[in-house]
């Protein structure tokens, strides 16, 4: 009987470790997926600033890299309220430049990416994660 709950008990804990390891994987690669869509909005935002009025100019910090030292809540919040205003009126102006930034800065930070890990081309994989 012993060794039954005992046995029950170590199947219990490696089952929660699991959970757990699980849990904090997850949390990780969504940190770092928000981390990249930001900056990847804020590359965005900032090569196209020069079409913004003096108004959104102001709320913006003097660089890209100033606005990312804010925490990335902050960063989440401020795209969450700004992004589709300054979308809005860059496409008024020029309704593909804002997928051709998008496009020029993903294949930069790809490339960027393979230096700094000296992998080579970088190879685009589809993963699907629940991020909120």
């Amino acid at each position: 009987m012993a060794t039954t709950i005992v046995a029950l008990w170590q199947t219990w804990l490696a089952m929660w470790k699991h959970r757990n390891n699980s849990i904090d994987y997850n949390t990780r690669f969504c940190t770092q997926f928000q981390d990249d869509n930001n900056k990847l909005s804020l590359q965005i935002i900032y090569t196209l600033r020069h079409f913004l009025g003096t108004s959104l100019q102001r709320v913006m910090k003097k660089n890209i890299q100033e606005h990312l030292k804010m925490h990335r809540d902050q960063v989440s919040d401020w795209l969450k309220m700004y992004l589709p205003i300054i979308k809005d009126i860059i496409d008024e102006q020029d309704p593909e430049i804002w997928m051709t930034t998008r496009e020029t800065w993903i294949l930069q930070n790809r490339q960027d990416e393979s230096l700094v890990l000296n992998e080579g081309p970088v190879r685009v994989h589809s993963i699907h994660h629940e991020c909120d």
